[in-house]
């Protein structure tokens, strides 16, 4: 089967997910990647017939420049979109799988595409349907009014896009309900799964102090949260912060790794977290997790077993700390039942046989 995979994604987390399909659909399909021009620190070229590269990219301009560089941008972006499809409709290719935009969501290239496309959902349009969590109070007032503007535009090219794809598939029950809800389509699930030749575990070491938060420094990733739990706490803890903003996910995948491996346990606090592969990886590092209980974390971390579920209150973060930073027989218990979990459940070999076995169904319909 000839399978076109299309993404336009920063590096990343979700980069990674695009990666290791092709890597695992290459073992028994030929792929052509249609993507942007983001430097990846995956192989791509070694997985795929061709890798087709396009500006994808978003307008850097300022102040009263922005609202028109933003509208070029748009166009443009559009433009290369019916490029990508019209190559692919042109050729020999059987199905086409397609990720998000990071302009649009709901990548453009499906609205154009006369191939059957299966799209890979791992969150909504949340700026929009979640604007609680992306608050606008302390934005100028024509700031604020030319961001609701464009974010209800993208909200409707989102939406056109998404119900132009011939199926869905979703990466947890709790992005399948958001979808359903957002765009009234149903879907599939397929979960993430984790590389365990790459996220493994080291010596254990009684000695560990440190406390890791991946993340933005902001509310809906629970950093006012974790500041105030650290206020209450009678000990004083070390927090690594690995944040967008700053070198951290330029790491290679060996110090990424080294951080999990070192680090007590891995902090998951973001609000309506998608799916929570961070929990994963730390996982499967035998490193447990401490996680709010909601979103995916309910289906990634098992209480008592492989981490601890607290609800979204400062206290129960302090307490929750304070239990693992000083008890490491419950951080190795955690920790072996968690590698066992991901072993099991959230492998990127059985990612990939229910993905294949989706997309020969779209071929044959």
């Amino acid at each position: 089967m000839k399978i076109a995979v299309v993404d336009n994604l920063p590096e990343g987390g979700a980069k990674r997910v695009v990666f290791e399909q092709i890597k695992q659909l290459a073992n028994n399909h030929q792929i052509y990647y249609f993507t942007n021009q983001t430097e990846s620190i995956f192989p791509f070229s070694k997985y795929t017939e061709s890798v087709k590269i396009f500006d994808l990219g978003i307008s850097s301009k300022k102040m009263i420049f922005r609202p028109l560089g933003e509208l070029v941008c748009f166009f443009r972006l559009r433009r290369y979109y019916q490029e990508i499809a019209s190559e692919i409709n042109n050729s020999d290719i059987d199905v086409v799988l397609a990720h998000p935009c990071q302009q649009t969501q709901s990548p453009w290239v499906l609205r154009f595409m006369q191939k059957p496309t299966l799209y890979f959902i791992e969150e909504t349009l949340r700026a929009y349907y979640e604007s609680e969590l992306h608050s606008l109070k302390h934005v100028p007032a024509y700031k604020s009014w030319y961001e609701h503007l464009k974010r209800r535009w993208i909200a409707q090219i989102d939406k056109r896009n998404l119900v132009a794809a011939t199926k869905l598939m979703t990466s947890s029950h709790h992005v399948q309900s958001e979808v359903k809800r957002c765009y009234g389509r149903g879907s599939t699930v397929n979960h993430l799964g984790v590389d365990l030749e790459v996220f493994k575990f080291c010596n254990e070491s009684n000695t560990k102090s440190q406390f890791l938060f991946i993340g933005e420094k902001e509310k809906i990733n629970g950093y006012p949260l974790l500041q105030s739990a650290l206020k209450l706490m009678e000990s004083e803890i070390e927090i690594k912060y690995v944040t967008f903003c700053d070198s951290g996910f330029s790491l290679n995948e060996k110090e990424l790794v080294g951080l999990y491996q070192n680090s007590v346990a891995t902090l998951c606090l973001s609000q309506s977290e998608p799916f929570g592969l961070v929990a994963l990886e730390s996982m499967a590092c035998k490193t447990p997790v401490i996680a709010v209980n909601e979103g995916g974390y309910q289906e990634t971390v098992v209480h008592q077993k492989t981490g601890l579920l607290i609800k979204r209150k400062p206290q129960e973060l302090a307490e929750a700390m304070e239990l693992l930073a000083s008890d490491a027989k419950l951080r190795s218990r955690l920790g072996k039942n968690g590698f066992l979990r991901v072993k099991k459940y959230f492998n990127w070999s059985l990612h990939a046989q229910n993905l294949e076995k989706e997309l020969l169904l779209l071929r044959n319909d």
